[in-house]
């Protein structure tokens, strides 16, 4: 059996807004509204149904690439996926159907939860990515994966180790990962830097507990050529180039290519076209066949063994340094700049880190069994199904099954809330570990940014939950990580510059609510908001019971708010957590008084605020200027 595979890494960071859970607009990706719109538009939703066309450029048919390709699509860009492009999310689930249906295997498989270098992790995180990575997709899919990528392929054993625990039979690496292989039971012959290996062929690993792990190792050349080389300029050319690596003899061979899947449509324009032609090619040659890669493991058994090289991954030449210190690897810049600011960085999180994880185990001690086990669980918290969006009434309800479920019935004096938040900073621990923020160029990327602003999110939740502040000596942590930037020379100044000026309370969510005369969601929040408006000439009064609650820790707002409006920009919310509204009051201090008096009953009456349209995030604010 000749075989050909190519797999597709879809892949975006976290981009959600860590305190309103929305991902917001985002001017880089412009004219898209945000970067997963943008790359959605360009590569995702087109490789779902790509064109191929005639030498006349007329369209002779659609195809679904996924149902053809081994893939894997990042958990957190899926749950994205589900809520704002439900279309593409059907078409992913119709193509793993499609191939399950017609070769009794999937290219689809999962990955470790949100792209966390496994190798630098601790054991228990390691756990924790993957066991989310394998319930996510479970929920995506209804079915048990049979692989998993690693994300940047970032491998050791104890990471191997934690695959085969969980069941997974086979990982995909790049062949400079592999340390030496052999035939079964043969010499063992060092394979330096991929040098030797012939990776047309799986090779079993096997792992200190005698458990084994299946690796397959791509074709570095074809990869380089799809990524950089100018090969999805021709599908021709690209099937051609598959082909040709194939050996032609009697063994069974597996030839699988990997990239990441935005390289076909996004990093190439038409680059899901030139895939398309390219399979269609492919099928129509007899000597080879394209499948995915349980479908080749399922019919040919391994015979071969390899050594893996510790610590390694496909895009640091230096290993996992690239992740850790100033190794040279970096993407974009200027000259002169230097990547020394990684380490510091790593270091101050590694701290927070072990300071939260203290905190949890404290906390979570009395409460539970197994505290650890409980994050593991909690993934079910967030695996949101958004065809069947719940209510609040059905929140409720979850939150309160699964705390019951996994709570002793005891809470210590913790309330809901509290085990919730513990929960939920624990999710915000493992976000500010995203790759995505040491891989570029300096401390105030916007990746950067955004791990940064978890990591913020985190010390916030924690002091919910706990009453201890973390904050200050993580803020101080963050004033020793240096970067090239004048304006922004510490991962402090971003904090204090581009993080801190938009946290947001539930207080401000409600105001946010109250000004934009939102009635059901506002942003990741569930709003109740009863309004009578109350004009007058040029002016119009807004009075509101509101009720807002942050659905990932039931934290609440209960109350009532005025926002006095003029119709330009200068309209003020106040609050009041009184639950009882004098409308009768209201509406004669507003109607008989002048505008002065008004002004000291509302200050004397709602006494938190005052609120202005400054507090709304850029998209709303440019809404309402419009």
């Amino acid at each position: 059996m000749r075989a050909i595979c190519i797999h597709g890494h879809f892949y975006q960071p976290p981009r959600e807004d860590p305190w309103l859970d929305e991902v917001l607009k985002d001017p880089t990706a412009a004219p898209a509204h945000d970067w997963n719109h943008r790359v959605a538009d360009e590569c995702y939703v087109p490789n779902s149904a790509s064109r191929l066309v005639n030498n006349e450029n007329k369209i002779t048919y659609i195809t679904n690439n996924y149902q053809h390709l081994n893939f894997n699509i990042g958990p957190t860009l899926h749950h994205w996926i589900a809520h704002y492009r439900p279309d593409l999310a059907g078409a992913l689930l119709e193509a793993d159907k499609n191939a399950l249906r017609e070769n009794g295997t999937s290219g689809a498989i999962a990955q470790a939860y949100n792209h966390m270098i496994l190798p630098l992790a601790l054991p228990k995180d390691i756990n924790t990515q993957i066991a989310w990575g394998i319930e996510d997709f479970q929920f995506r899919f209804g079915r048990a994966p049979v692989g998993m990528w690693l994300p940047e392929t970032a491998a050791n054993t104890a990471t191997l180790e934690e695959l085969a625990k969980n069941g997974i039979e086979y990982t995909i690496l790049a062949p400079g990962q592999c340390a030496a292989v052999r035939n079964m039971n043969g010499s063992w012959v060092d394979t330096p830097g991929g040098q030797g290996l012939d990776v047309t062929r799986p090779y079993r690993v096997v792992l200190p507990s005698g458990r084994t792990m299946t690796l397959i190792f791509y074709h570095g050349g074809i990869a380089q050529g799809i990524a950089f080389g100018g090969l999805l300029d021709s599908g021709d050319r690209f099937a051609d180039s598959l082909l040709a690596s194939l050996p032609r003899d009697d063994e069974p061979r597996l030839l699988v290519v990997a990239t990441d899947g935005e390289s076909y449509g996004h990093h190439h324009r038409f680059g899901e076209m030139a895939l398309a032609r390219a399979f269609q090619k492919l099928f129509q040659v007899d000597s080879s066949e394209v499948t995915n890669i349980e479908g080749f493991l399922k019919n040919n058994p391994i015979t071969w063994e390899c050594r893996i090289v510790e610590n390694s991954s496909w895009s640091c030449a230096h290993g996992v340094e690239r992740w850790r210190s100033d190794c040279g690897c970096h993407t974009g810049g200027e000259f002169g700049w230097n990547q020394k600011w990684r380490a510091p960085l790593r270091e101050g999180l590694d701290r927070l880190r072990d300071k939260i994880d203290a905190l949890f185990e404290e906390h979570m001690d009395p409460l539970c069994y197994a505290p650890w086990t409980v994050r593991n669980a909690s993934i079910e918290l967030f695996l949101v199904d958004w065809d069947k969006p719940l209510s609040t009434e059905q929140l409720l309800q979850q939150k309160e099954r699964f705390l019951r479920e996994h709570m002793r019935n005891s809470r210590a004096g913790h309330s809901n809330s509290q085990v919730l938040a513990l929960l939920e900073a624990q999710r915000m621990r493992q976000f500010m570990y995203t790759s995505c923020g040491w891989f570029f160029n300096d401390v105030a990327g916007i990746e950067t940014r955004q791990i940064l602003a978890y990591a913020l999110r985190a010390t916030e939740l924690m002091r919910q939950a706990t009453g201890v502040d973390l904050e200050p000596e993580f803020l101080a942590d963050m004033q020793e990580v240096h970067g090239n930037r004048t304006d922004l020379a510490t991962a402090f100044a971003v904090i204090q510059k581009e993080i801190q000026p938009n946290r947001k309370s539930i207080r401000d969510v409600a105001a946010i609510a109250a000004l934009t005369d939102c009635r059901k969601n506002c942003y990741g929040f569930h709003i109740h908001n009863e309004t009578k408006t109350f004009p007058s000439g040029d002016i119009t009064l807004r009075a509101s019971r509101l009720h807002a609650i942050d659905p990932r820790t039931l934290e609440k707002w209960q109350g009532t708010a005025v926002v006095f409006s003029s119709g330009a920009l200068d309209d003020i919310c106040r609050l009041s957590e009184n639950s009882s509204l004098d409308e009768i009051r209201l509406r004669k201090e507003f109607y008989q008084g002048d505008l002065f008096s008004f002004s000291r009953y509302a200050e004397d009456v709602f006494k938190e605020g005052p609120w202005h349209l400054n507090l709304l995030p850029q998209e709303l604010s440019e809404r309402i200027a419009s």
